[in-house]
């Protein structure tokens, strides 16, 4: 299940390949309808703290969402879980990310229930494996965590534990992307870019990949432009294509690096294709 870059016949790279295609992330915030009520303290104590994370001052948030965590709060345990992992306090530790996941998720947190199961999932070598990533995400359905019902239609698309089914996992993709989700709505793209469970229809794709790059979601926003180069499902711009790839790949990108400087070259912007090519040349090489 490991995304994949892969070359179409535009020599246009695009996120990952037509049979690991579907996204799911972690989730931070609820992303469910679950509504989680806590006195007027803690709501302002959890409300600075997201205020610092979008600030990026990750030294502010911890000592916040410790003390809440510590005290048993579920969502600031989970967001010292996504902290550990990604190292959002200076330090990577996945057994203690584990830890504090499994603390917010015994209290039944939908996205602390996902973040485990995207943990196993990643992980996984074989159905057991993914039987018990499975099991997560099929708790945090049941309080309508969209990202995970979006990933449940990962197992229905790729066969996985369930039998093969296509649409049941167009089923799972549109209750997500209807819900704003943005996995959902890339996985749902993707899915009527290549004709898989649906008719294909590049009108369709373009409609739900704008969807999710509008929530920032950069592998949307890389085949949004991979479409606007092409002229599938719309008239074909490769200035468009550009402005969506150029913030992507200036944040180090390197599918968007690569597709930047095949836009310029197509645009006969020699300076530029050579900018970045060599930029993308640089980026170290996967074994």
């Amino acid at each position: 299940m490991k995304n994949l870059l892969v070359l179409t016949s535009l020599i246009f790279l695009i996120s990952c390949g037509s049979t690991t295609q579907e996204h799911t992330a972690n989730t931070k915030n609820s992303n469910s309808e679950t509504v989680y009520i806590y006195d007027q303290e803690t709501n302002k104590k959890l409300k600075q703290a997201e205020d610092f994370i979008n600030n990026d001052q990750y030294d502010k948030a911890f000592p916040i969402l410790s003390e809440l965590a510590k005290q048993g709060n579920p969502i600031a345990q989970n967001d010292i879980g996504v902290g550990y992992q990604y190292g959002f306090n200076g330090i990577t530790d996945e057994k203690k990310a584990i830890e504090w996941y499994t603390l917010s998720a015994n209290q039944n947190y939908a996205p602390a229930l996902h973040n485990l199961g995207l943990l196993e999932f990643n992980k996984a070598k074989n159905d057991s494996d993914y039987k018990k990533a499975l099991d997560y995400f099929l708790k945090a359905e049941k309080q309508n965590h969209y990202e995970s019902i979006s990933t449940i239609g990962i197992f229905y698309k790729n066969g996985i534990i369930f039998p093969k089914n296509l649409n049941k996992s167009i089923e799972k993709f549109k209750i997500a992307a209807e819900h704003g989700n943005a996995s959902g709505q890339f996985n749902l793209a993707q899915a009527y870019y290549y004709g898989e469970g649906v008719q294909q229809d590049f009108k369709k794709a373009l409609e739900w990949y704008e969807k999710s790059s509008e929530q920032n979601y950069e592998a949307a926003t890389i085949q949004l432009a991979k479409l606007y180069f092409s002229g599938k499902g719309t008239p074909r711009n490769i200035n468009k294509s550009i402005e969506l790839l150029k913030p992507i790949a200036e944040s180090g990108n390197a599918t968007a690096q690569y597709n930047l400087s095949i836009a310029y070259r197509e645009n006969n912007d020699n300076k530029n294709y050579s900018l970045w090519k060599n930029i993308y040349e640089s980026n170290p090489k996967e074994d």
